[in-house]
């Protein structure tokens, strides 16, 4: 499904199991909202998973480390420094910088009656403008990259947004959100409503971004992408991580089981 064979997914779980990598996002009990008492770390080169039922505190979690979702308590750190977290324009500043892509595009993630290249570059407009004007040319130029990374065919860059695909427009959002050089990614819920090719082509470019160091926190309701793409991966239950799995415990049996409250112990039994 997603490019990668049963055994070297499973080597490539194992190498990261064994990684002394830096931390570069650490959360300590975090409470708030449908948040109970979280807590995590996520590492350079990593692809983190998270799964949970709706409405579990998962949504809540992705929103409160950019700092869109208020704590009653808690703790977040960035390459060891604590943070204070007051919106994502402080997020991506903060540290190697941390990106957001949220779960509704359309209302969340464009501007739709901008064009392609334009919506790519709004993080970066300061720096590519000429005496506060910013040309076509210079936006296309700069949106060029990015695009390329998430597979985003040129001719698009000079549509409205609007009028692409689900599929386009998603992708358009992650190249976006590395347009802006974060190092951190939180994408939550990234490939939902595209189509299988599309699929292709963002979870490519995930893998490829964690392989040049940096770091991903993947929240997916399809447990066949969190099987395939994470290294490790968290379940959230009741507002709390009610699981840790790694290895060969990602699976959707293990994960099934604990998306419902139930342990991996009695689900062998």
């Amino acid at each position: 499904m997603v490019g990668r064979s049963q055994a070297e997914e499973m080597q490539h779980r194992a190498a990261t199991g064994q990684s002394t990598r830096p931390a570069v996002l650490e959360a300590e009990g975090l409470a708030g909202g449908t948040l109970k008492d979280i807590s995590l770390t996520l590492r350079e080169g990593e692809i983190l998973g998270v799964a949970g039922l709706e409405g579990q505190g998962q949504r809540a979690l992705f929103r409160a480390l950019v700092g869109l979702a208020p704590l009653a308590s808690g703790s977040i750190k960035v390459d060891g420094a604590s943070v204070r977290l007051s919106g994502p324009d402080v997020a991506l500043k903060t540290g190697r910088g941390i990106a957001f892509v949220p779960e509704e595009r359309k209302t969340e993630g464009i501007f739709p009656a901008l064009a392609t290249a334009t919506n790519i570059v709004l993080p970066i407009v300061g720096r590519i403008g000429r005496a506060g004007l910013i040309s076509e040319r210079l936006e296309r130029e700069a949106a060029a990259g990015s695009s390329s990374e998430v597979d985003l065919s040129p001719r698009y860059l000079d549509f409205r947004i609007g009028d692409l695909s689900g599929g386009n427009q998603q992708k358009a959002v992650l190249a976006r959100a590395m347009q802006t050089g974060a190092k951190i990614l939180l994408l939550y819920d990234p490939t939902r409503g595209v189509d299988v090719g599309t699929k292709q082509s963002i979870y490519a470019a995930i893998r490829r971004f964690a392989e040049s160091g940096g770091a991903v926190l993947l929240y997916s309701s399809e447990l066949p992408e969190l099987v395939h793409l994470a290294d490790r991966c968290l379940v959230v239950y009741g507002g709390r991580i009610f699981a840790q799995l790694s290895g060969a415990d990602i699976n959707e049996r293990t994960l099934v089981a604990a998306l419902t409250g139930h342990s991996t112990r009695e689900t062998a039994a």
